[in-house]
């Protein structure tokens, strides 16, 4: 065979074997569960929590008691709350802590309700009244040996059928690793909340009360709504015998947070409003927001309000709040208002320019109004041109000239951030354009090879031309396969580094930087706000 055939092979090999070259990633190393070394003893006759009982939150209600065992102070408190968040991170499971029937064991004690005497029977008989089916009992006990014993009961409410799980860990530090593995094992099922969500736990004083969440019941206290990090939920709960009380939340990524309502203590509304709005609102040294607010839950009695609204002098006021009414107070402030003229110096008579007030768009090119006096944030947006913010402080009859230079950059409207991500596109472009070239060059190559053979053909005899014009067709086709091979071998050569070149461009992207939306409307912050189990 040819050298010059050999030379095509290897380097066509080659080639194919660098465009398939993928890179691979190591596995991340299992986390520790525990193994209960033959120790688990699920209770003869009492099955695994179904998937009807776990879905229904009418139908499964869990007592979890206090913390068992010999552990006291802060590692005791720290022990007992990981096991109540655990439980609470299955929202749909109605939960009742000791501490909720205590509160419910008072309540029907102050209305003569409940005939017990006992603590212990009070809690087995507000247990009944709240159709209480499942009891939780951890405990977690210091051994001899220097081990840390937990145990865990699932039990029946009222019966003696139990589930039993007991674990020894060498050191105190893996218990609540270990109280995370067993619980889900413990009830038979594990906590759907993906990651971003969080927790919002309502309860009650007393308990029982109706949960309303956007407007819709819910159920009743204590009840668990779930939801993604950052989203706000609207609670509203009622009683009968004391109204309806309202509160705003956010859930936490990962966190089991508790809104609690307590119907002992009188509560009323407060609306707060200024002329002009804005004003900054104080209730008894605690900030609760711009005017207008309504402040929802605000203890009846006497309260110390203070407004504050620049460039006007503080206002303080005593105010006081009826129980279950709504209270309004309302302050004008001084009408006097200012001028703002905002524009561009060098965005060719402002074409293009947005101008965006308080993150809201009010003008193009030029904006000019009369305000009312106090702070402001103005923005200037251009499509390609780094957008300005500027801070002003208007001052009643004042009269303000912005004008602001536009340099080249990224454009951000209000509410938008920068983010940098990875760029694809020069890996993609690098990698297509090697294999082009090789392809061509490969095209060139056999091309080259043909002419090679149509010169031997010419010496052979093959042909009806004389000998002499035989010669120098051979001579020319031979030039000609030489100069294809030349520029076929390049092509193949920079093609297969231009492939090597793009691999490592989709291995190693480079960043860029892009304009991303940082505001979520109210259908997307309804969408995320759905409950889960």
């Amino acid at each position: 065979m040819r050298p010059d055939r050999w030379f095509f092979r290897v380097v066509l090999g080659m080639t194919l074997w660098l465009a398939l070259l993928v890179p691979a990633w190591a596995e991340n190393p299992a986390p520790f569960a525990p193994s209960y070394k033959g120790k688990a003893k699920p209770g003869e006759g009492l099955p695994t929590l179904s998937e009807e009982e776990l879905k229904s939150s009418e139908s499964l209600r869990i007592w979890i008691k206090n913390l068992a065992g010999n552990l006291e102070g802060d590692s005791a408190a720290s022990v007992d709350a990981k096991v109540k968040k655990t439980i609470f991170g299955y929202p749909l499971l109605r939960s009742y802590t000791t501490k909720d029937l205590r509160r419910q064991v008072e309540h029907e004690r102050e209305n003569g309700t409940l005939d017990c005497i006992l603590t212990a029977e009070c809690l087995d008989e507000v247990a009944r009244r709240f159709n209480v089916t499942h009891t939780v009992q951890v405990a977690v006990s210091h051994q001899e040996n220097g081990a840390w014993r937990i145990e865990m009961k699932l039990g029946r409410f009222g019966e003696e059928q139990e589930r039993y799980f007991v674990e020894d860990v060498p050191d105190f530090a893996d218990v609540p690793q270990a109280l995370e593995q067993m619980l889900p094992d413990l009830i038979g099922k594990r906590s759907s909340l993906r990651k971003g969500e969080g927790v919002i736990r309502i309860t009650s004083n007393p308990p029982g009360a109706d949960v309303f969440v956007g407007g819709k019941l819910r159920g009743s206290t204590p009840l668990g709504v779930a939801g993604l990090h950052g989203t706000k939920i609207d609670i509203a709960c009622r009683t009968n015998d004391h109204g309806v009380a309202k509160r705003e939340r956010a859930f936490e990524e990962g966190e089991i947070a508790e809104e609690f309502f307590d119907f002992t203590t009188e509560y009323g509304r407060l609306m707060i409003d200024s002329f002009p709005a804005g004003a900054s609102a104080w209730l008894d040294g605690v900030e609760k927001g711009v005017t207008p607010v309504v402040l929802e839950d605000v203890n009846s009695g006497a309260h110390a309000l203070r407004l504050e609204l620049a460039p006007f002098e503080p206002v303080e006021k005593q105010i006081d709040v009826k129980p279950r009414e709504l209270t309004r107070f309302s302050h004008p402030f001084a009408p006097d208002t200012a001028s703002l003229h905002v524009r561009c110096t060098n965005c060719d008579d402002g074409e293009g320019v947005e101008i965006w007030l308080d993150g809201r768009l009010v003008a193009e090119k030029i904006y000019l109004a009369k305000l009312d006096p106090g702070t402001y944030e103005v923005t200037l947006v251009r499509k390609g041109y780094a957008s300005v913010t500027k801070t002003v402080q208007l001052k009643p009859g004042e009269d303000l000239l912005v004008e602001e230079e536009m340099e080249p950059g990224l454009s951000l409207r209000p509410g938008q951030h920068t983010e940098t991500k990875p760029d694809w596109r020069p890996g993609v472009f690098t990698l297509l354009s090697g294999v082009m070239a090789v392809g061509f060059g490969v095209f060139l190559e056999l091309e080259a090879q043909d002419s090679y053979d149509r010169a031997d053909d010419l010496r052979a005899g093959n042909t009806e031309l004389s000998a002499d014009e035989a010669a120098e067709d051979a001579r020319k086709e031979e030039r000609m396969g030489l100069t294809t091979r030349i520029v076929g071998g390049t092509l193949m050569g920079l093609g297969s580094a231009a492939i090597l070149t793009g691999v490592g461009l989709l291995i190693w992207k480079p960043d860029r930087t892009i304009a991303v939306d940082g505001v979520v409307t109210p259908k997307q912050a309804a969408i995320r706000a759905t409950i889960r189990f």
